[in-house]
């Protein structure tokens, strides 16, 4: 069991033991970085990396969304009447969604 490792085979982060107190990590350190033993869950590294592909997945989903959104503002401009000139101006790909979804089909992915 992790809680009868010795202090020096122990990862060193801090982490809360509850809402005020924080105690030393019980798991077994397997890396060192900067000098300090980490387990794998609170290598810094890996954390970064965790973090940076977390992120990475957060904004390809609001930018889906936010297409989305934009596409349903473009129909209902369309509906009230927007010229010709701004329909123009928008990119190919979403005017390629908009012409598909107007005809009652389903644009494809990544067209």
């Amino acid at each position: 069991m992790a809680n009868n490792l010795s202090p020096e085979e122990r990862c060193e982060k801090r982490v809360s033991s509850d809402s005020w107190h924080q105690s030393r990590c019980s798991r077994k350190a397997v890396t060192v970085e900067d000098g300090k033993r980490y387990c794998r869950q609170h290598t810094p590294s890996l954390v970064a990396a965790k973090e940076v592909e977390k992120t990475k997945l957060y904004n390809q989903k609001w930018d889906r969304k936010r297409e989305e959104y934009h596409r349903g503002d473009v129909l209902k401009r369309i509906s009230e009447g927007i010229t010709t000139v701004e329909l123009e101006k928008l990119s190919p790909k979403l005017l390629k969604g908009l012409l598909a979804r107007i005809q009652g089909e389903r644009p494809r992915q990544g067209a």
